[in-house]
């Protein structure tokens, strides 16, 4: 698998589990259970892993779709930009959640 591959098997995964999450969170507001709670806790944190590995296969899957042609730097540009605000914001949420 190359650096692109990667980065595309790694990055779906915050962004469909972050619903999920927040589903969970939800439910565990509701329900009270500590189990739910504690694997509530959990996903926030893998879904940070997983983010993190995102990021940073980022820059090398960049430099392998800019082979293509019609992929430059300013189409790429947007994406690093809401990819960039997802990643701080799931880092300071999975922080925020694993010490709670």
């Amino acid at each position: 698998m190359n650096a692109a591959q990667i980065h595309l098997f790694f990055c779906h995964f915050p962004i469909v589990g972050l619903f999920f999450a927040v589903l969970l969170s939800l439910y565990t507001l509701v329900n009270k259970s500590e189990d739910f709670k504690k694997l509530s806790l959990w996903f926030y944190v893998i879904l940070g892993v997983f983010a993190l590995v995102a990021y940073l296969t980022g820059d090398d899957a960049e430099k392998i779709m800019e082979t293509y042609p019609g992929i430059t730097h300013d189409v790429i540009e947007p994406h690093e930009n809401i990819a960039l605000f997802f990643f701080i914001g799931l880092m300071i949420t999975a922080d925020r959640k694993s010490v709670v």
